[in-house]
């Protein structure tokens, strides 16, 4: 059957994802022209490269489910509400819905997002040179989601460390079983750290959203809500801090861009927007087939495992003209999949792009002639999860 496979797509038996990991554009071009579902032997699942193939595989998830024994996000954090689907799903996500909704997050971290920005930008400013993707992207991010959820951060490197190796952990497609231990090793340290704060806030409440669940009429046991607490800060941590970087390393890449914000602040949402569609932090969406279902003519088993290439759909020519530009006055950017769509729409989408608009608007006042560190280049990389590892920038 394998050879089979690869002998009928021969585009995909040679996808590696180191390759993908540098640059998965050209591949994934070639991919969605010509094998728009492809079987990837060194990962034995196949991708989805189609806009139109995705919004019909996101959306029936009766047919294409994020449940399986072979679930990474399972593994790794234990049953969320992005490991289940069906009434699981929706008891482990409906209390966090209304905090997490939009105006809730914009009436309660508006201020508090922008003070924790000036605060970290008064740190490095006389440097007149930092990484940005760590003193100020990882560092905003991290502090955000902790700070909404009543998780204090005394050690920031340790914490980091933790979600760095839960990320590769969720990118273990090959299956390495020293990445696998890493993770969950982490997973536990976390829990280590969070069980006392769960306890402080059941003898005193103190207004979080952790807080809040806790004297729901229908709690969450105490492992789901540690394994909640876990997915929510990797997505507000891991997503938001790429979602900084990649926009801002795509700005200062395209200086005439950079100055339009510089000069109107207001195209500053449709800078973000268009950056999560050309740059996805998150470039995959990972569903396993839950009964016979055809993508592209072909009959797909239960139990195979299908990748939704957010990358790819983000620059179908079938839905963006010149998808491969980065350009700020693209009318249609905010019709991106990096927040996915149907009943796994990411949670904290409202509260990122709050973060992305103020922390960088603060940011780029602050720092107006914020210009790329040449001696130090950097750019996105990662299969799963991309974004520049170093942000060297240059002021005054």
């Amino acid at each position: 059957m394998t050879n089979k496979r690869e002998q009928r797509y021969p585009l995909g038996s040679q996808v590696q994802l180191a390759d993908l990991s540098r640059n998965p554009y050209p591949i994934l071009k070639e991919l969605q022209a010509h094998e728009p579902l492809s079987w990837i032997p060194e990962q034995r699942l196949w991708f989805v490269t189609r806009r139109a193939d995705m919004l019909a595989m996101l959306l029936d998830s009766a047919s294409f489910t994020v449940v399986s024994p072979h679930s990474l996000l399972a593994d790794t954090f234990g049953p969320t509400m992005l490991s289940t689907d069906g009434e699981s799903q929706r008891k482990l996500r409906r209390p966090f819905n209304a905090p997490f909704a939009p105006n809730y997050v914009q009436a309660h971290m508006t201020e508090a997002i922008a003070a924790q920005a000036n605060c970290l930008i008064d740190q490095f400013i006389g440097e007149k040179q930092v990484d940005l993707k760590t003193a100020f992207a990882d560092h905003l991010a991290l502090w955000t989601v902790t700070s909404m959820l009543g998780l204090p951060i005394h050690d920031f490197p340790t914490f980091r460390g933790w979600f760095t190796d839960i990320a590769h952990a969720l990118g273990n497609f090959i299956n390495d079983p020293a990445i696998r231990q890493r993770g969950q090793q982490a997973a536990a340290a976390f829990g280590d750290y969070a069980l006392p704060h769960l306890e402080r806030m059941r003898r005193s409440p103190d207004g979080s959203v952790l807080c809040a669940v806790l004297q729901a009429s229908e709690p969450l046991t105490e492992e789901e809500l540690l394994s909640a607490a876990r997915v929510i800060i990797f997505g507000g941590l891991e997503t938001t801090a790429a979602m900084f970087a990649n926009t801002v390393w795509a700005l200062l890449t395209h200086p005439e861009q950079f100055a339009a914000v510089r000069a109107n602040p207001a195209l500053l949402t449709q800078a973000l927007e268009e950056s999560l569609r050309w740059e996805p932090p998150v470039q995959t969406c990972t569903r396993h087939v839950a009964r016979p279902a055809m993508i592209q003519g072909v009959e797909l088993e239960p139990g195979e495992t299908v990748q939704c290439l957010v990358g790819a759909a983000n620059r179908d020519p079938a839905h963006f003209t010149n998808p491969d530009l980065y350009d700020i006055a693209r009318q249609n950017a905010r019709d991106h999949l990096s927040f996915a769509i149907g009943r796994h729409f990411c949670l904290g989408a409202a509260l990122a792009r709050l973060e992305g608009e103020i922390g960088l608007r603060i940011l780029f006042d602050r720092l107006p002639d914020l210009r790329l560190a040449p001696e130090r280049p950097s750019a996105p990389e990662g299969h799963e999860f991309r974004s520049p590892p170093t942000l060297y920038a240059l002021w005054g």
